[in-house]
């Protein structure tokens, strides 16, 4: 005979025990038996004419008798194997035919993998894993690769039965770090498990494995956020496949990170101090505690800072540097290497200029001195130089009818002071302005038209207000004074120290009511005694905005005459021209993105991109909405990314800087609890310890196996269909 054609079934039980019930099939045969013992036998006369009938029909009495007899047996049987949940492993060639099976393994790529595990990093112990899962699988199975760090990117899609090849993909893999995305993950795997199936149909067995470090915080975040979708994913992928949890965990569950750096202002000239301060949080908390951190600029030393402990989780240091070279810089805090040595370092990007340009737009242009509505502003800016155009900052002063015509793309921060009126040419020109990292303020005074900026609150022809909200008119109260600020806020952070004699009790006369709009988002940072919005804040593409509802001179208020003026007018000048230069400074996953206001331009800028592993490529600008954009997404690596723009025109190239750091909830190593909340929250998973890994080889997962229920769904309807004829044999019987 063909080996071909000479086929076994195996077959396997979830609950065998239920078998021990087996031998209740004897039950209706128990049963006829007692019946026949409780009748007496008697003769009687007309007994004989009834047994000479019946002797005529005994055959097919019996025969119907025995029929019923069976098919209860039967229905018992197959009552009792589908409680079992039998399990069908493979119609499988007798003479050494293995059942094929199809790997796809998920692999954790995420910061947190990086972290030590007997000697050696988790993430390489998780390939180890895959290696030898590979080698001890049957020569017929195919395997896929899903790596599992944000965004889920498939190394192998397509099944391969090539295992050197494949283990070959596995060995250059490297850990990303970016976090982890685990409804994404099951979306993609259970995808691909119903498609394999169908790409090769020689494949009888299904076994997903995903192998992490069982860090707690991401699962913990994905089961509360996500929890409903994540559970019926995980059961959906529990019924076609085994869905396997493999853990390699770390060391220890402590760790240190610098989780916060921040440099103000992140716009400034030569020898303009900047100030920097960062927090170490310590996870876990019995990892060591940093003394020190080192400062790089550009990645040289530079200094040291000491780490003052505020209690035994948080840690903090500043320092400060005067930057003498123009061009962006990092600035990077670093301590000593520990469990996860990659979040131990992070930096901030800062931009040193020569000068910084400002343009004042004054509503009551006047050349007398303190008579027009910028002057005090116009001062405040530039203290410390009387002509205005020398010193660090270069202001210029025009009158409000020509910003129209004014070309205000060649400045860092636009002024309006006491502006009558907007147009929609100039909610444009604002607009665009802001889109591409400008920085606009905007102060009220008696001149000011409310419905004309609330034009520009709600456009006719924008996707977005040009303002976060609507001018209400003017205000006229008597013991009105500056009142209460938000001191998280970047521009009142300097202020903290200020509010009884500063900046909470300068009297003010009028000043504009503003209603904020709940569709643009916008923050408070100041406001009057009675409440109303004082200075308004808010992001605009790149740009940042901020709207002081009372006037920049002294005709609504006294405040330009008061010792905060100036320090309010820096902060705020410092927190608008970071807008554009906050967008360098990103989390491992968020993307790069450039706007060129290239007029002259005509074809695109080619742009030279050098990632933080060195890796070096070209690409080009698009022509979006009259400006040039260009976006990187995948920023999977922490580190410097390094960007040349040249637009073709002769100019030299523009070099921009990008500092990626590490996301924060990937410093949190803590596990413990993590399994219990993953066997809660993935129906359909087990989990298992890297150690006892070869369980998966020895044979199929009982748990949620999509065979057992096929099987048991066909027993119990061959049990009704049985039901259904012993009714019909037992009615015809009667008959």
């Amino acid at each position: 005979m063909n080996k071909s054609e000479l086929f076994i079934i195996s077959l396997s039980f979830v609950d065998p025990a239920i078998l021990l019930g087996l031998p209740a099939v004897i039950i209706p045969i128990v049963i006829h038996l007692w019946n026949r013992r409780r009748h007496l036998e008697m003769n009687w006369a007309a007994m004989e004419f009834v047994l000479a009938a019946l002797a005529i029909e005994r055959r097919r009495i019996l025969l119907r008798e025995y029929l019923l007899l069976l098919l209860r047996m039967l229905a018992i049987a197959l009552l009792l194997v589908a409680a079992a949940r039998p399990i069908m492993e493979s119609p499988a060639v007798a003479m050494g035919y293995q059942i094929a099976t199809g790997w796809i393994f998920v692999l954790d790529d995420s910061l947190s993998m990086e972290q030590f595990s007997h000697g050696k990093s988790c993430f390489s112990r998780g390939k180890d894993v895959i290696t030898h899962l590979v080698k001890n699988a049957g020569p017929a199975d195919a395997f896929c690769l899903l790596k599992a760090a944000q965004p889920p990117t498939w190394e192998v899609e397509l099944a391969i039965s090539d295992r050197q090849a494949f283990l070959q993909i596995v060995d250059q893999i490297k850990c990303r770090h970016t976090r982890n995305d685990w409804l994404a993950c099951l979306e993609a795997v259970l995808t691909r498990t119903q498609r394999l199936r169908e790409e090769c149909p020689h494949l009888t067995r299904f076994v997903v494995v995903i192998i992490t470090d069982g860090q707690r915080e991401p699962w913990n975040q994905a089961i509360k956020s996500q929890g409903a979708a994540l559970s019926s994913t995980a059961e959906e992928l529990g019924r076609r496949a085994e869905f396997i949890v493999c853990y390699v965990a770390g060391d220890r569950d402590s760790n240190a990170a610098i989780t916060a750096l921040e440099a103000s202002p992140l716009v400034c000239t030569r020898n303009e101090e900047t100030g920097i301060a960062g927090q170490i949080t310590v996870f876990g908390g019995t990892a060591q505690k940093p003394a020190t951190v080192e400062w790089l600029i550009d990645g040289v030393k530079t200094g040291e800072s000491r780490v003052e402990w505020k209690s035994p989780e948080t840690g903090v240091f500043i320092w400060s540097y005067r930057p003498s070279r123009t061009g962006d810089h990092v600035i990077e805090a670093i301590f000593p290497d520990d469990q996860l040595t990659i979040d131990n370092r992070r930096a901030v990007v800062i931009s040193v200029r020569d000068q910084v340009r400002a343009l004042c737009i004054d509503g009551r242009y006047s050349p007398i001195p303190f008579q027009g509505a910028s002057d005090y502003v116009r001062l405040a800016l530039a203290p410390e130089s009387t002509t205005s155009k020398t010193g660090t900052i270069e202001v210029h002063v025009i009158p409000e009818a020509r910003l129209p015509e004014a070309d205000i793309t060649g400045f860092d921060i636009v002024l309006l002071c006491d502006v009558a009126q907007v147009t929609s040419g100039d909610v444009q020109l604002l607009a665009n302005y802001l889109r591409l990292g400008g920085g606009l303020v905007i102060f009220g005074g008696p001149r000011v038209q409310t419905a004309a900026y609330n034009r520009a609150a709600e456009p006719q022809d924008a996707t977005r207000p040009l303002l976060p909200g609507r001018l209400e008119g003017i205000t006229n109260a008597a013991n009105i004074s500056t009142g209460m600020i938000n001191t998280r806020h970047p521009i009142m952070r300097i202020l903290a120290g200020w509010e009884e004699g500063g900046l909470t009790h300068v009297p003010v006369r009028n000043y504009l009511r503003f209603q904020p709009l709940n569709s643009v988002p916008s923050e408070i940072v100041a406001r009057y005694s009675n409440g109303d919005p004082f200075i308004v804040a808010w992001e605009y593409g790149l740009g940042r905005g901020v709207l002081i509802t009372t006037s920049a001179d002294t005709s609504w208020t006294s405040l330009p005459l008061w010792p905060i003026w100036v320090p309010l007018i820096q902060e705020i000048k410092a927190w608008v021209l970071s807008g554009g230069l906050s967008a360098r400074t990103l989390v491992c996953g968020q993307p790069l993105s450039l706007s060129m206001a290239l007029r002259s331009v005509r074809n695109a800028p080619t742009i030279l991109l050098t990632d933080a592993i060195g890796k070096s490529w070209r690409e080009f600008a698009e022509l979006v909405d009259g400006t040039w954009q260009w976006k990187y997404t995948h920023t999977d690596w922490s580190g410097i990314y390094k960007v040349e723009v040249d637009s073709g025109d002769g100019a030299s190239r523009q070099v921009a800087l990008f500092s990626v750091n590490t996301p924060l909830e990937e410093a949190d190593l803590r596990s413990q609890g993590w399994e219990e909340m993953v066997q809660k929250g993935l129906h359909g998973a087990r989990t298992i310890s890297a150690e006892l890994v070869s369980q998966i080889l020895e044979g199929p997962v009982q748990h949620g196996s999509p065979s057992g229920n096929a099987l048991s769904r066909m027993f119990l309807l061959s049990l009704l269909f049985l039901i259904i004829i012993e009714v019909v044999v037992a009615h015809v019987g009667k008959k």
